[in-house]
């Protein structure tokens, strides 16, 4: 058997599956210091520049995958992520176009070709 893909009777190949999960997580930083410019050592984290944070402490993100082996020279792949936030740094959350936003969806498609 071999196993390239043979594009006339559509076989060969190999399918890959994947999933991941990942967390980061910042919420045990001192964070209500920064609309102040100090955090809880006492550093001055201004130095003349405006340190209003906004945006969130913690993230996870979940990502499902696929991947398509045609022959050892080519490979297309696509990635479903799905990143959900939290722990609110500020007073204002992410916005586009007056809509705020937690979380956020993304599909990535690549190839790879090697010659």
């Amino acid at each position: 058997m071999n196993p390239e893909f043979n594009s006339d009777t559509f076989t060969g190949g190999a399918w890959e599956v994947g999933a991941r999960y990942s967390k980061f997580d910042a919420s045990d930083f001192n964070i209500s210091g920064l609309t102040s410019g100090t955090a809880s050592t006492g550093t001055n984290l201004n130095n003349g520049l405006s340190t209003n944070a906004t945006g969130f402490a913690e993230a996870k993100a979940y990502t499902v995958g696929v991947k398509f082996v045609a022959n050892p020279n080519f490979r297309i792949m696509a990635d479903y992520v799905y990143t959900d936030y939290s722990n609110l740094i500020g007073t204002s959350t992410i916005a586009v176009s007056g809509k705020n936003y937690t979380d956020e969806k993304a599909i990535l498609m690549r190839t790879q070709i090697m010659f």
